[in-house]
């Protein structure tokens, strides 16, 4: 566990196995929801349902931090092929917004090369002397990649009412 974790003295993670029907917490449970990469495994269907499901277990003026391999990144051709699904953000705003939350922003992060985005991660990655840094949310070369093409999207959305 990464010490950074440690600052949080009653932070408590949590999974539920995906043939779970519903999320196993009370409503209004959590203050914060944080799912990376969990969504494109959900169908349609699933999506909407788990959707309802976050909306439900947080408080009122909670927050869910979504974060979501890009389906407009270079490298979306061969994450659909090896993930299978990608959702797109205009789909995933639009189930979440009929949903009830909030968009309060939206950002990219992540590196995929134009050309052979594969290769050239495992190059920079595994090859790279450096230690091995998998974010790579801030490199130079990131950032000369247009947002939108981009590795990850990433939502923070909010249901309405105070905390």
């Amino acid at each position: 566990m990464n010490l950074w974790w440690r600052k949080f003295s009653k932070c408590v993670f949590q999974s539920v196995p995906s043939s779970a029907p519903r999320l196993p917490w009370k409503d209004g449970a959590f203050a914060l929801v944080y799912d990376f990469a969990v969504i494109h495994y959900l169908s349609e269907n699933q999506l909407s349902a788990f959707v309802a499901e976050v909306f439900r277990v947080l408080a009122p003026g909670g927050y869910w931090l979504l974060a979501e391999p890009n389906d407009e990144s270079y490298g979306a051709p061969n994450m659909k092929r090896m993930i299978g699904r990608l959702h797109s953000l205009a789909h995933t705003r639009e189930t979440v917004a009929q949903c009830g939350f909030q968009e309060v922003d939206l950002s990219y992060e992540g590196f995929f090369a134009p050309a052979f985005p594969l290769y050239v991660d495992f190059l920079r990655k595994t090859l790279n002397p450096r230690p091995l840094d998998v974010s790579d949310f801030e490199s130079t070369i990131a950032a000369r990649i247009a947002p939108r093409r981009r590795k990850h999207w990433r939502l923070r959305l909010q249901k309405p009412g105070s905390a």
